[in-house]
């Protein structure tokens, strides 16, 4: 078996086979190892939390109706 098995997932599909199934391998490898060349640096770009919540989450606006929304029904 190569690479680490995941861990505190029971059971694991690949391309509707069981690569693992209570906790245990079943030999099975019906997929294709995803490979990718070393960097150096990893690519991670610092987010500001803030920026990023009121970018990606709705605000109260948008649940009250004065705010923008989603259209009809929202």
């Amino acid at each position: 078996m190569q690479g680490t098995p995941p861990i505190g997932i029971p059971h694991v599909m690949v391309n509707g086979v069981f690569a693992k199934r209570n906790n245990e391998p079943t030999g099975e490898l019906p997929g294709q190892p995803m490979r990718f060349p070393v960097e150096d640096a990893p690519r991670q770009v610092k987010v500001d939390t803030q920026v990023w919540l009121n970018t990606f989450t709705l605000q109260d606006g948008a649940l009250d109706g004065v705010g923008p929304s989603f259209g009809k029904g929202d």
